[in-house]
């Protein structure tokens, strides 16, 4: 009971007071170059990724008919935000799907079942979806292994 009563109190009283000493409001943080440009790449990565999803999400039901269905690739692509013309061009380029064909192969050989799936310096893999945070590690310890390579 005296245990309950004293961490009640730590909770309610010390606890907020110490969070009050070490974390700072986000606008009074400084951060260099480095981190900022890596914030700005990161948010890209995550308005991209948001987009993609909520179509995903969107036509998760949908089935293309077969890899030749260009139409319904081109809309999908178009209403994810991408160019449309460049879409168009994307999927009439054979060399392109060749290289996707190929890039497909590879991941299926290293053992890639899902996606996102990201690989930094060919050697540190992430697996699913992960926040900012993870993604910034990886990056950050993937520099670290080139820088000492």
């Amino acid at each position: 009971m005296v245990a309950i009563a004293i961490s009640g109190f730590v909770s309610l009283s010390l606890t907020p007071m110490l969070c009050s000493r070490f974390l700072k409001p986000p606008h009074a943080q400084r951060h260099g170059w480095f981190y900022n440009a890596t914030e700005r790449v990161l948010d890209a990565w995550l308005r991209l990724y948001d987009r993609t999803l909520r179509v995903t999400l969107r036509f998760r039901l949908a089935m293309l008919p077969d890899k030749e269905d260009t139409a319904t690739l081109v809309r999908i692509a178009s209403e994810a935000g991408l160019d449309r013309s460049e879409a168009e061009i994307a999927v009439a380029d054979e060399a392109l799907r060749t290289a996707v064909a190929d890039e497909e192969e590879k991941a299926r050989a290293m053992g890639i079942q899902g996606v996102p799936f990201f690989i930094f310096n060919g050697r540190l893999a992430v697996e699913g979806a992960q926040g900012p945070d993870v993604l910034l590690e990886a990056m950050l310890e993937a520099e670290k292994e080139s820088a000492a390579a």
